[in-house]
């Protein structure tokens, strides 16, 4: 069976997951090196995401670990994540 059947037992967050996978390790066979200028360009855009995205990130990391800080969310994920990336 193919990743992209589905099986009796699989809910559709599975077949989801399992999609995402699949085309993820489909675009790394495409682009396995990335060039310096592709790198650069993917993680600003990951900056960019994070920040346009950050009250949904800090939202469900809340929801996940029921009832996370909202200054350790920011300090950890967020600010960690765009000190990382720069």
């Amino acid at each position: 069976m193919n990743l992209m059947q589905t099986a009796p037992d699989v809910s559709s967050d599975d077949l989801r997951l399992r999609q995402v996978f699949a085309a993820q390790k489909a675009a790394f066979a495409r682009n396995a090196y990335p060039s310096y200028g592709d790198r650069q360009a993917n993680l600003s855009a990951l900056n960019t995401a994070i920040a346009q995205n950050k009250d949904a990130i800090i939202e469900a990391l809340d929801q996940d670990f029921g009832c996370r800080s909202y200054t350790e969310t920011v300090v950890a994920e967020i600010l960690g994540s765009h000190g990382a990336i720069r």
